[in-house]
């Protein structure tokens, strides 16, 4: 297997292969590339036919059982703000690429105690994690794996800030798949309200053959 490369880091940057560009014409960007979610399944969920508290890979896959963890690799993170609007509203909230840019708007920071349309963070998270080989896209040390994306907000944000942290220890050099996580859901209670959050686990530096294999096949 190749050495693993850490040199290349521009996040704009679309593999291809030698040769292959005239399959792919007009102005494709890195916009244009569409990871399928990972969703939570909550008592309340569309995903009826799935097991609460479990993870659902693009509404199809049921990824584990509830209570099991299962190993997750960050491939991409990308913070931004985002409106926070009444549940059921209907409207589609307003993304922002910073904070400058929602208060130039007149939006108020969530629990400012400010009048107005609050909004805050959100975290687009990228992860490689396990699936039954039938629905794989990747196989390492006879494993599949899937990309997804799982968004991280409200309460649950602070597991992308300490990812981040994580990431940029000197564990990890900044390089987000150099660790290993375990993921799983944890029930939430407030009197008759019960629901599900995301949890992710610091496992250390993932293991070597994951790691180049990342590198070379999927990052």
């Amino acid at each position: 297997m190749a050495k693993l490369d850490l040199t290349n880091t521009n996040e704009n940057a679309i593999a291809t292969n030698e040769g292959t560009s005239s399959m792919m014409t007009g102005a494709w960007g890195t916009e244009d590339l569409s990871v399928p979610r990972l969703s939570l399944v909550q008592a309340t969920s569309s995903l009826d036919e799935f097991d609460k508290g479990t993870f659902v890979y693009d509404k199809q896959v049921q990824v584990n059982r509830r209570d099991e963890e299962f190993d997750a690799y960050v491939l991409q993170m990308h913070k931004y703000y985002e409106e926070d609007l009444e549940f059921g509203s209907g409207e589609r909230p307003k993304r922002y690429a910073s904070a400058d840019e929602a208060l130039a708007e007149g939006r108020v920071p969530k629990f400012s105690n400010q009048s107005g349309v609050e909004f805050s963070e959100r975290c687009d998270m990228v992860l490689l994690i396990p699936v039954p080989m039938e629905f794989a896209h990747y196989e390492v040390a006879g494993q599949g794996f899937v990309k997804a994306m799982y968004t991280f907000k409200s309460t649950s944000y602070n597991i992308a800030k300490r990812v981040f942290t994580a990431t940029n220890s000197k564990n990890a050099g900044g390089i987000t798949y150099a660790l290993r996580w375990k993921m799983s859901s944890e029930l939430k209670t407030n009197g008759s309200n019960k629901w599900y959050v995301p949890s992710l686990v610091n496992q250390g530096k993932a293991d070597t053959e994951v790691a180049e294999y990342i590198a070379n096949e999927v990052a």
